[in-house]
């Protein structure tokens, strides 16, 4: 049997910095407690405060005090900063393949972002992330990179959302295939199949700010496979996820034999997994 090390690619990084215990040690009280729950909610309420009075609403929003009406000139000002016509780039840029894109993707781009078919006011619909995925600066999933070796840094690559995170959205595409939406932490293009739209507000943060969830510690794990229903097979979360539990009361205490893609909860947690119907 040969033990080996893994890798370490950063510089002065030993080996063992790579195990847990070592930054563990390091903290000394590991079970102290920094914030109980009423100060990581004012916690909260203030650095959403203070975002605002800086003018950083845009990357740290309340949403649940999104309005029911913006709008259009509301709408525009904020695709000012990543999806406007003014920031879409007029230099070459370069795909995954670093094949150089054309001015007429280019325009097709700028043409589904829909920019003449936005309302002068505007009905917030409001949906949940069914799968975790990426927010976008326009409507595609094509890479723009600046440089046909740098294709690992996306121009239109903003970030990525967690399943459940509640979303406003305030606009969609050409081709009816994206939506643009406000989530809690950043602005931008989902496409419309990973999003489930919701009835309202209330229906969004009751799921969003369940009281029973857990928080993953791992740095990723998922839902067990169900060939049965795929929507919720397989989900990815990452470290940091919340999601929240069916209440006890919920949950069978056998499976009825009649239905056959049931899966017995034994040794495992029951969660609320949101998904999309056909008619949204």
């Amino acid at each position: 049997i040969i033990l080996m090390q893994p890798p370490v690619c950063a510089p002065k990084v030993e080996g063992f910095m790579l195990k847990p215990e070592y930054w563990i040690e390091k903290i000394g009280d590991t079970e102290k407690l920094i914030l109980n729950e009423e100060e990581i909610i004012e916690f909260n309420k203030k650095s959403f405060r203070k975002m605002k009075y800086k003018g950083f609403e845009e990357w740290l929003y309340d949403l649940e005090t999104y309005p029911k009406t913006i709008t259009g000139e509301e709408l525009l000002n904020t695709m000012k900063s990543y999806s406007s016509e003014e920031v879409f780039p007029d230099k070459t840029c370069y795909d995954i393949h670093a094949k150089k894109i054309s001015k007429t993707f280019n325009k097709e781009v700028l043409y589904q972002a829909n920019f003449d078919g936005i309302p002068d006011e505007i009905q917030v619909e409001w949906g949940i992330l069914v799968k975790r995925k990426e927010v976008r600066a326009f409507p595609t999933d094509t890479v723009f990179a600046e440089e046909p070796k740098g294709i690992d840094f996306d121009l239109f690559q903003l970030t990525i959302l967690p399943v459940g995170s509640p979303v406003a959205i305030l606009h969609q595409s050409k081709n009816g295939k994206w939506y643009y939406i406000q989530s809690i932490i950043y602005k931008g293009w989902v496409k419309r199949e990973n999003i489930a739209l919701a009835k309202n507000k209330e229906e969004v943060f009751d799921y969003a700010n369940s009281d029973k969830f857990l928080i993953v510690t791992e740095s990723r794990i998922e839902t067990e496979p169900n060939p049965f229903i795929k929507e919720i097979s397989n989900i990815l979360f990452q470290m940091g996820d919340k999601i929240p539990l069916i209440e006890f009361d919920e949950i069978p205490e056998s499976i009825p034999i009649n239905n056959l893609h049931a899966q017995s909860p034994q040794g495992c947690y029951v969660v609320k997994i949101p998904v999309k119907d056909e008619e949204g």
